[in-house]
């Protein structure tokens, strides 16, 4: 949780101390004590007092809050992953959520809410009767429906217009995101504003491995990451101690060597769902395309000579892991 300064900086220019700023917003001492510290997160309608008492604009003091949080939060996503991907970029820098969007989703978890559902999203994207309409424009129709769940006094706490815009806001975060990946992370620091950005390295690990909604990037190739980190962490360990792997016999040839130790060919296959000892001893072949999937973008595959070796991404995501 990140100090709250701006609450610091406001109360200091009012000329207030901490226990006049907790009578005003009756609360207690030790509330404004711990969102100056960091400790807890401070929700909209407690902001919205505090730009009354400084005699500021809400969004002034949004702004100082958004600013802080911004410069003082560690960025831990690897951009350097997907810097030639302008369309994912994107979309990565809009995965994130204040409070009161946290609080809507909340809402819509508890009352079944069709569009944190995937597998119900993906049904009314190829209903007939939907033809003509685009993929969000099918999900503004969901979520419209949806939002008739809410109830009326979290409606009339938000603002109509207000819960709108928090509205459109959670649409553009769980049109991406599982259900069941953003719940958890929520339970995990429930005061911590969302940001995908921000998550820690096991979490971004999680969410680029199975975070995404399939059916968004089922139909989009820009929205595919390409990348299996925790079979790349794996692969790029190995690679970096013993520099190659004899994969094939070369000159094009698309099997994997039979004489590879077995634990090589769990770790190139780890991500198939096969057991390929199983596989081998029944004629199976092991082909090159299973070995890399997950791992392309950051090795060098030589088809006339048969070696895997890893890449310059590849050594920045193995020092990524690292840090």
């Amino acid at each position: 949780m990140n100090k709250a300064k701006f609450i610091y900086r406001f109360r200091k220019r009012v000329g207030m101390t901490q226990e006049m700023l907790a009578e005003k917003l009756n609360v207690s001492t030790t509330s404004v004590q711990n969102w100056e510290n960091g400790l807890t997160g401070i929700r909209q309608e407690k902001l919205k007092k505090l730009a009354e008492i400084f005699n500021v604009p809400l969004s002034e003091l949004i702004a100082a809050q958004t600013a802080e949080a911004v410069s003082s939060e560690k960025n831990n996503w690897p951009d350097f992953l997907f810097e030639h991907n302008p369309v994912l970029t994107d979309v990565i820098d809009e995965l994130h959520l204040n409070l009161t969007q946290q609080d809507l989703f909340g809402n819509l978890y508890i009352y079944g809410a069709r569009i944190l559902k995937e597998d119900e999203v993906d049904t009314e994207i190829g209903n007939p009767d939907y033809i003509d309409l685009t993929q969000e424009e099918i999900e503004h129709k969901v979520m419209s429906e949806d939002l008739k769940l809410i109830p009326f006094e979290f409606v009339n706490r938000v603002k109509s217009i207000q819960f709108l815009n928090h509205a459109d806001a959670l649409l553009k975060v769980v049109r991406y995101i599982k259900t069941d990946f953003l719940l958890k992370v929520l339970k995990m620091n429930p005061e911590n504003e969302f940001n995908v950005k921000k998550l820690s390295k096991e979490l971004i690990c999680e969410f680029i491995d199975g975070g995404f909604r399939d059916y968004v990037s089922f139909r989009n190739p820009d929205l595919q990451f390409g990348i299996l980190m925790r079979k790349a962490r794996k692969v790029l360990d190995f690679l970096e101690a013993k520099n190659e792997i004899k994969l094939t016999d070369g000159i094009d040839n698309t099997v994997i060597r039979h004489d590879l130790p077995e634990d090589i060919i769990k770790l190139l296959t780890s991500d198939s769902g096969f057991d390929w000892s199983e596989r081998l001893e029944r004629g199976f072949s092991r082909h090159v395309d299973i070995a890399l999937n997950g791992i392309r973008p950051l090795t060098d595959y030589d088809r006339n000579t048969g070696i895997l070796s890893m890449n310059e991404k590849g050594r920045l995501l193995l020092q990524w892991f690292r840090e």
